[in-house]
C-alpha cells in the first residue's frame, strides 16, 4: 500500500512502531531496554529535525528583514539568534540542542530535564546493559508517549512531500491509522497496547524508590550494630561517602597519621550530611507516587534515585568492609 508522507517521516513512524512492538513483552527486560534505546534515539532524530527548523526561519527572517517585509502572522515567531545559537543548532551535543531549543520556546524547561534525565537513562541501558528491570516498562512507556507528542509538533515547512507516493512494506496498519493532515493528533492512539496509566507509573517508581530506601536501612542498621566507634546513622552516612570520594590510597600518599591530617579528615567526613537524609528521601518518594504528570514525576523519580542509588553504593561499601573485618577477627579466634 502507497502512502503519502514526507519522506523524513518515515523511519520516524516505523522507529515508534518497532519500539511499540517490544515495549508490548511487558516481562521482557531486554525488550523494554530496546524500546528505550529506540525512543531516545527517535528524540535525538526530532530535536535535529527541530533545530534545523530553527535555523531555516531564522535565515527567512533575516532575508525578509533586510527587504523591509514581515512575513505576517501565520509563519512561526523566531526570536533573535546569536552566533552562539547557530553552533549550538549545529552541534553534536544533546544537551546543546535542548538548551537551544528551550532557549526559544520549541520545549519547555521540564521537558528538556525530563529529556537530559531519559538519555542519561537511555546511555547506561545502552552501554552498561540490563538495569532497574522493575521500572523499564514504565519509562519506555512514558518515553513513548513524549516521543509521539514531541513528533506530532514537528512542523517544517519547507520540507516538501514526496511527490510520489511511498509504498510501506509491513506497516501499513499505523500509516493508515494516521493517512491525513491531521496525523499528529492521531499519532498516540496510533500505538495500540495495555500500557500503565499516569498513576499507575507513578506508583511503580515511588515503590521502587521505597526499595532502595529499605536495602539502604538495612545496610545502615547492620553498621551501627557491629561498630562501637559510630554512634547515629548521620555518621555511617557520612563516612560512607567520604570513603567514597576520597579513596584511602590518596589519604595515605598525604600523612593522614599526623594530627593536623587527622583533623581535616574529621572535618571532611561531616561536611556532607547534617542530618539523617532517609526521612527526607521517604517523602520525596511519596511525592513521586503522587505526581499526576508523567514529566515532572519522572523528574522527581531521577533526582530521587540518582541520591539513593548514590549513597546505596557508598553505605553498601562500608557494610561490605565492616563485614570482611568480623569474618577475619572471627578466623583470628578460630586460629585461621
Amino acid at each position: 500500500m502507497y502512502f503519502s508522507f514526507p519522506e523524513f517521516m518515515y523511519p520516524f513512524i516505523i522507529q515508534l512502531q518497532i519500539a511499540a512492538d517490544m515495549m508490548k513483552k511487558k516481562n521482557d527486560g531486554s525488550s523494554q531496554r530496546t524500546a528505550i534505546i529506540l525512543c531516545d534515539n527517535l528524540v535525538e532524530l526530532i530535536c535535529y529535525r527541530s533545530c534545523e527548523d530553527l535555523l531555516g526561519w531564522f535565515v527567512i527572517h533575516e532575508k525578509i528583514d533586510r527587504l523591509g517585509q514581515g512575513l505576517g502572522p501565520d509563519y512561526p515567531k523566531v526570536n533573535k539568534l546569536s552566533w552562539d545559537d547557530w553552533k549550538d543548532g549545529h552541534s553534536w551535543s544533546f544537551d546543546t540542542k535542548l538548551a537551544l531549543l528551550a532557549k526559544h520556546d520549541r520545549i519547555s524547561k521540564s521537558e528538556q530535564s525530563f529529556l537530559l534525565s531519559m538519555h542519561r537513562y537511555r546511555n547506561e541501558l545502552y552501554h552498561q546493559g540490563l538495569k532497574w528491570t522493575k521500572v523499564l516498562s514504565c519509562l519506555a512507556v512514558i518515553y513513548h508517549r513524549f516521543a509521539c507528542e514531541m513528533l506530532s509538533r514537528l512542523k517544517l515547512p519547507y520540507f516538501d512531500y514526496l511527490e510520489s507516493p511511498k509504498f510501506v512494506n509491513g506497516y501499513e496498519t499505523i500509516f493508515e491509522h494516521i493517512e491525513g493532515e491531521d496525523w499528529g493528533s492521531k499519532l498516540l492512539d496510533a500505538f495500540e497496547g495495555d500500557w500503565c496509566s499516569a498513576d499507575e507509573t507513578a506508583a511503580l517508581l515511588s515503590e521502587f524508590c521505597v526499595t532502595m530506601l529499605g536495602a539502604l536501612d538495612r545496610d545502615i542498621e547492620f553498621i551501627l550494630d557491629a561498630r562501637l566507634d559510630v554512634v547515629n546513622p548521620t555518621q555511617v552516612i557520612n563516612e560512607s561517602v567520604f570513603d567514597t570520594e576520597v579513596p584511602e590510597v590518596f589519604r595515605l600518599q598525604h600523612d593522614v597519621d599526623s594530627e593536623a591530617a587527622a583533623k581535616r579528615i574529621e572535618s571532611a567526613r561531616k561536611k556532607y550530611y547534617k542530618n539523617d537524609p532517609r526521612p527526607r528521601l521517604y517523602k520525596s518518594a511519596a511525592a513521586v507516587s503522587r505526581e499526576k504528570d508523567e514529566i515532572k514525576c519522572v523528574i522527581r523519580f531521577d533526582t530521587l534515585f540518582r541520591e539513593v542509588d548514590c549513597l546505596n553504593s557508598a553505605v553498601r561499601n562500608l557494610a561490605e568492609r565492616v563485614d570482611e573485618a568480623i569474618q577475619n577477627q572471627i578466623d583470628v579466634m578460630r586460629g585461621k
